[in-house]
């Protein structure tokens, strides 16, 4: 347990630092490539960040393997394992929108067992460890105790073509849907009580490792859309309070019934 501290102490030292600097300058657009399209930007400062983040945590504890969004560092299967996203919300980011992160996991034997998502424009530093709970800044957070869904917010990534599908279900089951761009910000949300939801289309690991341990040590649930927990994961995932988790399944799987009868 000493070892898993330590790593989350320098997790979140790192993410602060690296946070400050990536909000430190402008983003010429030169700095602007595209992975697969116009779609899906990356800058030189995720690059440059997450350099900044495998060089601390690698010199610190050398034998630690990486799983990180840029530059197709991937190791998965090692017993230590950094999930690493140095910009969630790349889109809002070099829109200047203040809603993006950085987000930083670490895995034991494929699994995640501490995160921490610090969203620098407005230095609020999410953390948990597996089995010591989740905080905000040094105040311990717990999931919302909303259990009727018409007070509740829920949160949505996008995919083009099928988000509008679900919004037809869930905007007149729930008060209001939200989307934020970051997976991670959106999954701390849950974590801190501030919506009662999260909805995923299609989650890297790297979006949502820190947030799945935030969630389920603030007392919340995490499992894809069949309803089963994943150990790593990825795809189609519902994050929420627990407190009508299987209510909004049924409306995802109300939301694909109505699709297939058209």
């Amino acid at each position: 347990m000493r070892d898993l501290q330590k790593r989350l102490e320098a997790a979140i030292e790192i993410s602060q630092i690296v946070g400050k600097f990536i909000t430190s300058g402008t983003i010429p657009k030169e700095l602007i490539s595209f992975k697969k399209d116009e779609t899906d930007p990356v800058t030189w400062f995720d690059e440059e960040a997450q350099r900044r983040i495998i060089d601390y945590l690698q010199l610190r504890f050398p034998s630690d393997s990486f799983y990180a969004e840029e530059s197709g560092v991937r190791t998965k299967d090692a017993d230590s394992v950094w999930v690493i996203d140095p910009i969630d919300g790349t889109v809002n980011y070099i829109a200047e929108i203040p809603f993006y992160c950085v987000s930083i996991a670490f895995a034991k034997e494929g699994r995640p067992v501490l995160g921490v998502v610090y969203h620098p424009a407005v230095n609020e530093t999410f953390y948990a460890c597996k089995g010591l709970g989740a905080f905000l800044n040094g105040k311990k957070l717990s999931v919302s105790k909303i259990s009727n869904p018409r007070e509740s917010i829920l949160t949505l990534s996008h995919e083009s073509g099928n988000t509008h599908k679900l919004v037809r279900i869930l905007e007149r089951k729930i008060r209001r849907i939200r989307m934020y761009g970051t997976a991670a910000l959106q999954g701390a949300y849950v974590a801190a009580g501030r919506t009662q939801a999260y909805l995923t289309f299609n989650a890297n690991i790297w979006d949502v490792a820190a947030a799945k341990v935030l969630v389920e040590e603030a007392g919340g649930m995490v499992t894809d859309w069949k309803g089963q927990n994943l150990d790593w994961p990825e795809g189609q995932l519902l994050f929420s309070n627990g407190l009508f988790h299987k209510t909004i399944l049924h409306w995802i799987e109300e939301s694909k019934a109505r699709e297939a009868a058209l």
